[in-house]
């Protein structure tokens, strides 16, 4: 397999979290595939679909009802956003993330935050800033490629003010919580990434705001065990309270002195690293995430010899990637 034309836009390269700088922290194999080919596995996953669901309706929460409490039509807006989802993204029949999980999900987030401790940021038209998307020049590429601007893109999910200090919200689904989970939220490049941007969208303007640092509004998925409120479990009684405890919460984390800077570093190494295996022609594969998440969705592919492997590539059971940070918030993310 050669490798295909880099997908510029009107000459530049637009690079983002999910598509890209994931990929180039783990394997550039997997960069080739998703984000050169632009193929990815067929089939929506459940998880991500419900967690694209659960985002939508946060969004709803705060852009309509700001940090207060919700107004008496709130619960049937949610169930028709929630069901035209799952109408558009059906999970499978025997998976729990249905339609009421997502609605139970929410009450029980409501019931946690009736009202918020923070406030939500506005902008110029008055209009709170959520599910923000943002489009900033990152560097320049020059080598035998040519030059090539590198445009950073991505979409901050709530941008908001406690005490006069500015945090970066960032909703995150996932099956399990706890403390390898936040770890990993203390390290995240994406939350750097989007304290970096926002710093960017209003540098030299009359409200050039500095960054005090990044939360993470963290909701467990994962479906209650059946040992809820069973005598016979070793740690005691799970109840459903303590069960829904566990599965909301949030996490603060403040940015150093020169974190950001060293973030934007950072990434363009990385993407330098990727132009020059580009350049190349061969993206190596680090075996290390193969399965370390789960198994990859290009495992398959990459256990074939190297001539067969655009067969399976090109077949169905991938599809072609069409997914942006910047369109509308109701698309899945990858």
């Amino acid at each position: 397999m050669n490798l295909p034309p880099l997908p510029l836009t009107d000459g530049a390269l637009f690079v983002d979290n999910s598509g890209w700088l994931e990929g180039l922290q783990s394997c550039h194999r997997l960069i080739e595939y998703k984000a050169l080919y632009r193929r990815i596995a067929a089939g929506e996953k459940p998880s991500l679909n419900f967690g694209s669901c659960i985002h939508l309706c946060l969004e709803h929460r705060y852009r309509k009802y700001g940090v207060g409490e919700v107004g008496p039509d709130f619960w049937n807006e949610l169930s028709t956003i929630i069901q035209s989802f799952f109408d558009s993204h059906p999970s499978p029949v025997d998976d729990w993330r249905t339609p009421n999980w997502a609605l139970e999900t929410m009450k029980r987030y409501m019931a946690k935050y009736p009202i918020e401790e923070f406030n939500l940021l506005y902008g110029p038209d008055l209009k709170p800033l959520i599910e923000l998307p943002f489009t900033l020049p990152l560097y320049t590429h020059k080598s035998s490629l040519g030059e090539i601007p590198v445009i950073y893109t991505g979409r901050i999910d709530l941008p908001s003010i406690v005490n006069k200090e500015v945090w970066i919200g960032d909703h995150k689904t996932s099956s399990m919580l706890g403390g390898s989970f936040f770890d990993r939220m203390k390290r995240s490049a994406q939350q750097k990434g989007y304290c970096w941007a926002f710093s960017e969208l209003t540098k030299g303007t009359d409200v050039d705001i500095k960054i005090t640092g990044y939360f993470i509004n963290a909701i467990r998925t994962k479906e209650p065990p059946l040992y809820v409120n069973d005598p016979t479990r070793k740690q005691g009684k799970l109840n459903p309270e303590t069960w829904w405890t566990e599965s909301l919460q949030r996490e603060k984390y403040y940015t150093y002195p020169g974190m950001l800077e060293e973030w934007k570093t950072n990434t363009i190494e990385l993407l330098e690293a990727f132009f020059w295996h580009y350049s190349r022609g061969y993206m190596p594969e680090e075996t290390t995430y193969c399965t370390l998440f789960g198994r990859c969705p290009y495992f398959d592919i990459c256990t074939l010899a190297k001539d067969d492997r655009g067969t399976m590539l090109a077949s169905g059971l991938y599809t072609d990637n069409t997914w942006s940070p910047l369109h509308e918030s109701t698309e899945p993310k990858q």
